[in-house]
């Protein structure tokens, strides 16, 4: 509430009027009424319970006690009110979260019950951290002063150095090269899809075969596309792809067989 009313007015055009009449609105009542509207959600009943039932300590520090108490979190939860512990801390007795005073779980984790009166502060790492206080890097990532940096990408598992020079072995899809590290294999060279109806994509670490103009998708292979899909260019592509399987042969061999046909016949008219 003390963010969003801070560079507030009362909401009148004429501002030296309005301070002439009405007051300073940096400390008027208008404010505090507008500050405890937006301290809770409309539907957290407990907190909003929590305010009414110490509305008058609330006025009291808002117009008497600002000054020497600037945190209204600390002074009202931590002080007054006694239901929050100080940041970095946690539970009944808000002992301190693992870690040190200004970093709890190093800075790389979250305390379970941070400023509250309960949870059990343990560290629950971020990705890449482990450790009671967060202070090691998990499989996958080294070690660069108090961070962990994600091995590389070409990397099969740990890592010695940043880069694909520091793998300790290389993820599939990649090679080891003395001078690079891990270099990705392009697996279009080796024909990894199926020329006839496909176009191969290399991929860091993989490839992708997309269909071919005038082929469409279905389950794991390209199949002609449907006919109102298909122009002459396309149409040019499927032809193309049924002689490499083998069906423009059958074609050819059924034309000979009937021409061999005809000419019997002839044969036994001239007869």
């Amino acid at each position: 509430g003390f963010k969003v009313t801070n560079k507030k007015g009362f909401g009148g055009g004429d501002v030296v009027w309005e301070e002439n009449k009405l007051g300073k609105y940096d400390t008027s009542e208008v404010r505090l009424l507008e500050i405890i509207e937006k301290t809770c959600p409309p539907k957290n009943f407990q907190c909003n319970t929590m305010l009414e039932n110490y509305e008058e300590e609330i006025e009291k520090w808002f117009f008497k006690l600002r000054k020497d108490e600037k945190d209204f979190t600390e002074w009202f939860c931590i002080k007054t009110v006694k239901v929050c512990c100080p940041y970095n801390t946690f539970g009944p007795n808000c002992q301190a979260c693992p870690g040190n005073d200004k970093l709890a779980c190093g800075g790389h984790g979250k305390c379970d019950g941070n400023g509250t009166k309960s949870g059990n502060g343990s560290c629950e790492c971020d990705t890449g951290y482990t450790g009671s206080t967060c202070e090691s890097c998990t499989s996958g990532f080294i070690q660069n002063g108090s961070e962990c940096n994600a091995c590389h990408t070409s990397c099969d598992g740990d890592c010695l150095s940043e880069g694909p020079k520091g793998c300790i072995k290389c993820a599939a899809g990649w090679t080891h090269s003395d001078e690079l590290g891990c270099t990705d294999i392009n697996e279009c060279e080796a024909s990894a899809c199926d020329e006839g109806v496909e176009d191969c994509e290399n991929t860091e670490g993989s490839f992708i075969c997309n269909c071919k103009k005038g082929f469409q998708k279905e389950g794991d292979v390209c199949v002609p596309a449907e006919p109102d899909l298909i122009d002459n260019e396309a149409a040019a592509a499927i032809a193309a792809a049924e002689k490499t399987d083998g069906t423009g042969d059958e074609n050819s061999a059924t034309k000979a067989n009937e021409g061999e046909k005809a000419a019997e016949v002839e044969s036994h008219e001239e007869l």
